[in-house]
């Protein structure tokens, strides 16, 4: 039986050839199973999240006696250099939150209950993965609050904070709003935990987490979160002057990145895919052409040659040859019927990985 709530203090270590992985109390029989499989294969496991740094799944766990139990499982990127490099002088990131999230625990911050962190070998390498009990609730506002939002957020930063959880990063999206009204911690990456917070580190905290607000701390939907956290006037004054200057740096950092390559933050190198590109002018075979083009290694040619392959399949004669060249002949049909001269009808042209394949309506001969 899964215990509920976790001991902080009972964690267990197993390490194969698949994984390295750390395991809560009660954890390793159930999750030993889906860590033996590649994350390619997870087909029962959806999707929830990907993002430039990680991709969150959401699936089920087998409690051992017939049931199910609901987990979130968070997958890190580790194909770049610069993911490597964190790793290496950090930690890794699943077993450094794994820990946040036990010490947090065991200091009373209410927050999602890991289950298993390590790092899993697939055929995408070796990747950094955080196994967490899925928490009932929903996602806290981060651009106005109601009051039993605000209330909630309130008393868990107040918690938090005497607790001495230092997290510069925290903002509403990593909170969860419980079924009982209170708020839940999500993400603990970067977080820190050490002694209580001093009066410095709680304004330029609170200043943060309420970024979104156009009064920040002085918000008038924010005013539940300042009764339930205790916020003096001299700790809302210093919060409010530190988020002007947070949002100043923002401007101007947005505007740097108006004019920036922000190729190095895209999610991954997209699969090429084929390409297709149809004239107006045979809307009638547009279809065809759609299926005959994805099928064109199956084809048997009606001659072939250093050049390519011409292939004949229903209503369309098929032109195989490199992009360019067939860039060139699906340009030239498409002028020769713009000037009236009496020639095949381009449909359409494909491409892919510097092949490519033009196809015309087929002369009735």
């Amino acid at each position: 039986m899964i215990p509920q709530p976790i001991d902080p203090h009972k964690i267990e270590r197993a390490r194969t050839e698949r994984f390295d992985c750390w395991f809560a109390s009660g954890w390793r029989t159930a999750v030993e199973p889906l860590l033996d499989r590649d994350p390619e294969h997870w087909a029962e496991w959806q999707q929830v999240k990907h993002s430039t740094v990680r991709t969150i799944y959401r699936g089920e766990l087998d409690d051992g006696h017939g049931g199910r139990v609901p987990v979130h499982l968070k997958l890190f990127r580790a194909v770049r250099l610069s993911d490597r490099a964190r790793d290496a002088l950090g930690g890794s990131r699943s077993t450094r939150e794994f820990a946040n999230l036990l010490g947090a625990i065991g200091r009373g911050i209410r927050c999602v209950e890991p289950v298993a962190a390590g790092t899993l070998v697939g055929t995408l390498g070796s990747r950094s993965f955080l196994l967490t009990r899925t928490c009932p609730g929903r996602a806290m506002p981060r651009h106005g609050f109601s009051a039993t939002d605000a209330a909630a957020a309130g008393a868990l930063l107040r918690c938090a904070h005497d607790a001495g959880l230092h997290a510069r990063d925290l903002h509403p999206g990593n909170l969860l709003v419980h079924p009982d009204g209170g708020a839940v911690l999500l993400d603990l990456t970067s977080a820190l935990l050490a002694e209580p917070l001093d009066s410095a580190h709680r304004a330029r905290a609170l200043a943060f987490f309420c970024l979104d607000l156009d009064g920040n701390l002085r918000d008038r939907t924010a005013q539940q979160l300042r009764a339930r956290y205790g916020a003096p006037p001299e700790l809302v004054a210093a919060a409010v002057q530190i988020g002007r200057r947070l949002r100043a740096r923002a401007l101007e950092s947005f505007g740097r990145r108006a004019f920036r390559n922000c190729r190095s933050t895209a999610i991954e190198r997209a699969p090429r895919q084929p390409r297709i590109y149809l004239h107006t002018g045979a809307r009638d075979l547009w279809d065809d052409a759609r299926a005959a083009l994805a099928a064109l290694d199956g084809w048997t040619p009606l001659k072939s040659g250093r050049r390519g392959a011409v292939y004949l399949e229903g209503n369309l004669a098929v032109k195989a040859r490199t992009a360019a060249d067939a860039r060139r002949l699906f340009r030239a049909a498409y002028w020769l019927q713009f000037a009236g001269v009496p020639a095949a009808t381009p449909v359409a042209l494909w491409t892919f990985q510097r092949r490519g394949a033009a196809a015309a309506r087929r002369l009735p001969f």
